[in-house]
């Protein structure tokens, strides 16, 4: 069974997910699991251990896709080979364009050079992370003309060569995933397990193998992804939209039970910042008109007025509100060439405004806390 969780950013769906997991826990089921990302997979532990208290683990466990790749091997074995660092996989690289070089028709040069090796590399990661094989690459190569068909017939051979060169004793680490699909349907898992995939906005192809081969072993998934409506909505959550078309469509074609579950209703949420979410992209003229907004709007004649508030604004957090460190983001999304100096006549120097002409805020910040700091030195 396939379960869609649908929902904006706090909504509840991680809430609802954990929900269920506890009582499973309680009732004394296992069987479940959470997967999530690799990067939030501790924080979803230290969370689901605090619901759940103390008996999370011998009914529950949280894990990224790496992590369950890991599970199985340990209980059908196949993960002997050791696998490659970065510098291997470089090396294995090296090795394969030098072993092709006579034969490749654009990439030929790679032999002697580390930078084309390495993107050559990302190369292939991406394609065995999109599941593409070198006979397709070979195959499409040869409907295509000119420049690209001959590209696509050199990453065809450098494919295959690196797999052959990798293969000597050694695993690629890329192949991970594409290992664990296969062995999801030799192994003990099925329609005992109920799997739970939290905090993805979408799923690569691997990714989405392993899903398929969940639901066809006859574990019940469910899958949430951050969207507002599967019919159609804000283009903002069209990826996560378009994730969850193509599985409820692989459930429809395999006979496999499918349900959608919406959360319409933020939980505990600001709604300023809700209000900014839903309308950030409708080009509206729809104004907030609650108390208390937190969405700050702050001008400054360039880029290191900018940071200076950023920064000043950062301190006063910790040192007034108690706030952490990591409790705060710095977010940029414009390039640094975009603010540049303006001189006024060629090689004269630019002259830098005093912090009070630049940003009054953050000078008024900075000097508070350079008057506090100097007064707890001297004090005794």
């Amino acid at each position: 069974m396939l379960q869609i969780v649908l929902g904006k950013a706090g909504t509840g769906k991680t809430a609802a997910v954990m929900a269920r997991i506890k009582d499973a826990v309680d009732r004394g089921i296992g069987g479940r699991l959470l997967i999530v990302p690799e990067q939030y997979s501790h924080e979803a532990e230290r969370e689901l251990c605090r619901i759940c208290g103390d008996s999370l683990s011998l009914y529950a466990e949280v894990l990224s896709f790496t992590g369950l790749a890991r599970k199985l091997n340990a209980e059908l074995g196949g993960g002997a080979a050791p696998y490659l660092d970065k510098g291997g996989r470089l090396l294995c690289m090296a090795l394969a364009s030098d072993g092709l070089y006579s034969r490749l028709r654009v990439y030929s040069s790679a032999r002697r050079k580390a930078e084309l090796q390495t993107m050559l590399l990302s190369a292939v990661d991406e394609l065995k992370t999109a599941c593409i094989s070198s006979e397709q690459l070979m195959e499409a190569s040869q409907s295509c003309v000119g420049a690209l068909g001959d590209k696509l017939y050199d990453l065809a051979l450098i494919l295959e060569a690196f797999d052959a060169v990798v293969a000597n004793g050694h695993a690629d680490p890329t192949d991970r995933l594409t290992l664990l699909a296969e062995q999801i349907g030799q192994s003990s898992m099925g329609e005992k397990n109920e799997i739970f995939i939290d905090g993805f906005t979408d799923f690569t192809a691997q990714e989405r193998r392993i899903i398929e081969a969940l639901l066809l072993k006859g574990a019940a998934v469910t899958v949430c992804l951050g969207c507002d409506d599967l019919g159609g909505g804000s283009e903002i959550f069209e990826l996560s939209r378009m994730t969850a078309r193509g599985l409820f469509a692989f459930a429809k074609e395999n006979g496999i039970k499918c349900e959608v579950k919406e959360f319409t209703q933020t939980k505990n949420g600001n709604l300023s910042l809700g209000f900014f979410a839903d309308n950030m992209f409708s080009y509206s003229s729809k104004k907030f008109e609650g108390d208390s907004p937190c969405v700050y709007i702050k001008t400054a004649p360039n880029m290191q007025a900018e940071c200076e508030l950023a920064a000043s604004r950062a301190i006063a957090l910790v040192r007034d509100t108690g706030c952490r460190w990591r409790d705060i983001a710095v977010a940029g999304v414009r390039s640094p060439h975009r603010h540049t100096r303006r001189r006024s006549r060629p090689g004269a120097a630019a002259s830098r405004p005093p912090a009070s002409m630049r940003c009054p805020e953050a000078a008024t910040l900075k000097y508070n806390f350079q008057a506090r700091r100097t007064h707890r030195v001297s004090a005794p």
